[in-house]
Order: structure tokens, then sequence, then C-alpha cells
């Protein structure tokens, strides 16, 4: 049986090959192994700024010397913002999606199974190419609506309703995405392929239908790229030392601040990608595709740049100088002023927090008559007012911690 790799563009150590596929397959088990609650709680913790720069940077000193002298000082301004200011990659965006689909929507909150989490994960990156965040989830929403009324009434998007949803209703329900034919067809052959897998190998007959997590596996779905492999494996496997999910935003951000080689004007995320994983500290891979694109999406927006707004506007190669009227000497001055003019995240606001239920230290205790067996948690009441699809307000999030400045 041939055995598969997991990224082929990292050089590594004579030898060590074998050590990371193994170290990789041992934490997939752990992650498989785990109860809904436990996967949730670990799935929206990879969605935080939790760790401070510093410390992500200590797990590699090695790679953290050698990082272009300007890294560091706009990454961290540039981190600072993305705690403050919202942005819709962090509510509509695919790895926050199945959070979105299950407990925003109007029906009851859903506790999706880790495998339908995964999946609905890895439906939302097929979409999402081409695609701005705003219109995948609204394709998303419609689609999960759909799959609840008609196919799947207990999980919404599942196995089960996508094997069952023809590829014309399928391609109607996403039509606000780019390229919605093609993409339907992608996704149907996608679940055909899984489960086809699924039900000719021995190593799954007594496991549950569940996305690939081979970065080979993956990216040998119909319509699925390296970018849509890497991120699967982050913000579904929730493992973040395979690669770096580079979109337009992270490609275009890092070739204006001069971390990889080439002109901001020329777009090769792939190239970018495999430039960014020599240069960076796996400690980074991870959160740098939430932190650039969601900076990209609400300040730093393609020829519509707010220089004036932006924290490292004294620093950054790429500022517009004539449209910055002032720089800021602290993050408190930054957000005294331009607090009015960002979506800067709040607590406060007609729109629950989505995973609220992980700020609660949810404790599963042991069913009494079932000694070992931990029962489902019962879930905590979300509102639902606003549908979505026609919801035109972009939603708050507290997916990152906001630290209180004094």
């Amino acid at each position: 049986m041939k055995r598969k790799r997991i990224e082929v563009e990292i050089e590594e150590p004579a030898g060590s090959e074998n050590e990371v596929m193994l170290k990789y397959q041992a934490h997939v088990q752990k992650i498989k192994s785990l109860q809904i609650t436990e996967y949730l709680k670990l799935m929206t913790r990879e969605l935080t700024l939790m760790e401070p720069l510093e410390t992500l940077l200590e797990q590699d000193p090695a790679k953290a010397a050698k990082l272009p002298k300007n890294f560091i000082p706009i990454y961290s301004k540039i981190r600072e913002m993305r705690k403050t200011v919202s942005a819709a990659v962090d509510v509509q965006g695919c790895a926050s999606m199945p959070f979105y689909l299950n407990f925003k929507l109007p029906h009851e909150p859903i506790w999706p199974t880790p495998e339908n989490f995964r999946l609905q994960v890895l439906v939302s990156l097929m979409l999402s190419s081409q695609t701005k965040d705003e219109m995948n989830c609204k394709a998303m929403s419609q689609l999960m609506v759909y799959c609840l009324d008609n196919l799947d009434s207990a999980h919404g998007i599942s196995f089960k309703s996508l094997s069952a949803i023809d590829e014309h209703t399928l391609d109607t329900l996403i039509q606000p995405v780019g390229f919605h034919t093609r993409k339907a067809k992608f996704v149907k052959n996608a679940i055909e392929a899984i489960i086809s897998q699924h039900a000719t190998s021995s190593l799954n007959q007594d496991s549950p239908l569940d996305v690939p997590y081979l970065y080979d596996d993956i990216v040998a779905l119909q319509g699925v790229g390296p970018k849509m492999a890497n991120l699967l494996i982050q913000c579904a496997w929730a493992y973040g030392e395979h690669g770096i999910g580079v979109d337009v935003h992270v490609d275009r951000l890092s070739r204006m601040f001069g971390w990889v080689p080439g002109p901001k004007e020329r777009k090769n995320p792939e190239e970018t990608r495999v430039a960014l994983q020599k240069l960076l500290p796996v400690s980074l891979w991870t959160e740098i595709n939430s932190v650039l694109v969601g900076f990209g999406q609400s300040i730093c927006i393609p020829r519509r740049q707010k220089c004036n707004e932006c924290f490292a506007n004294d620093i950054c190669p790429g500022r517009i100088r004539s449209k910055i009227e002032k720089t800021y000497s602290s993050y408190e001055e930054w957000f005294s002023e331009t607090k009015n003019m960002l979506p800067i995240r709040t607590v406060e606001g007609e729109i629950e927090d989505m995973v609220d239920f992980v700020k609660k230290d949810i404790k599963m205790e042991e069913d009494e008559t079932n000694p070992g067996v931990k029962p489902e948690p019962v879930p905590f009441n979300f509102s639902s007012d606003k549908h979505p699809v026609v919801e035109k307000k972009l939603t708050t999030s507290k997916y990152f911690n906001k630290k209180k400045k004094t």
C-alpha cells in the first residue's frame, strides 16, 4: 500500500518524514476520540488569538531570529487590530461556518457531530474559492435550511443529506457563490468519493463516515486545492503543523510587506505559501490566515485602503501617504481615534455570541446508570432573531479575545 505524504515542499531531516506522519496520525486518532463538547471547545480555541505573539515566537527562536526586520513590528500591530476590529471571516469564514450554521440559523440549536462539523468545513471551503465570505455564508445557510427541512432534520448538512440531494437542487441553493454549477458537481463528486473510499477500506469498517485527513487524499477530491487542503487540516483536524492557507489577501499583503519575494501585483498564492512556510515558525501557521484575511477585509481593502485608520500606517511599506493624516504612538491612541470609523468588536449587541457555551465551562458528569458514559450536553438558548441570508449587517464575533486596555 502506497504510503501517503503530508507535505512535499518543506524540507525535513533525513528519516523524519515517517516520524512526522506518525505524529500526525496519532493526533488524528486523538481528535476522533473526542466527544462533541470536547471537540467543539477545541475548535473554538483554534479560532482565537489567546497566545501572546512573543510566546509563539519563542517556540522556534531560530526561525524567529531570521524573520524579516519589519515582520514583528508590522504583524504585531496587525494582530492587535484584529483583536479589536471585526471582519467577515470571523463569523462567516470557513473555520467558523459550522458554528454559524448550527447555532445562528432560525432553528433549534444543533450540536453537530465532529464528523458533520468537519464535513461542513470541507463543503464551505469548496464553495469559497473566488467568493466573498458573505456570499459563501449565504449559500451555505440556504443549503443548511434546505437540508434540515427536506433531507436530514436532525443534522442539516451531513453525508446523508448531501448524498441524497440532486446536483440541480444543490446548484440552485449555492448560486450566491462564483462558479456554482461547477462547484455543485465538485461537491457531489467529493461526497461520492468519500463514501466509496469508506466502503472499500478495511480500516473504516467500524468508524463513521468522515472527511479525509491525509493531504494527498484531500487534494485528490475534485475541486480541492492546496489552500483548501491546508485549511481543512487546520480547521477540521486542529493540526497546525502541516501548511499555511494562502488566499488573495495573504498573498497580496505578504508581497506588499516584502515578506516573500516578488511584486505585490504578481498573484501566486501557491508560491507565497511555500515561501511563508519556509519563513515563519510553525506556531504562526494556523493564525496568520485569519489575521491577514480579516485585516485585508476590514482595513487594508484592495483599492479602498483605510491607511489613515491603520495602526501600522507609520511603518507599512505599502501605505498611501496621501491618505494618512495621523499616525498613532500607542494602541490606546489608535483605538480612541478610530473606534467610530471601524467595525469594532463589542460584547453587547442584538446577536449573542455563537460560541458562548465555551465561556460557560461546561462540566460533563458521568451517567450514574451507565458508568463511564458521559451524556450529550444540553444546548444553551442561542438567540436567532436575524437570518443571515437576509441580514446585511455583519454580526459581532468574540472569537478573538479582546484585551481591555487600561
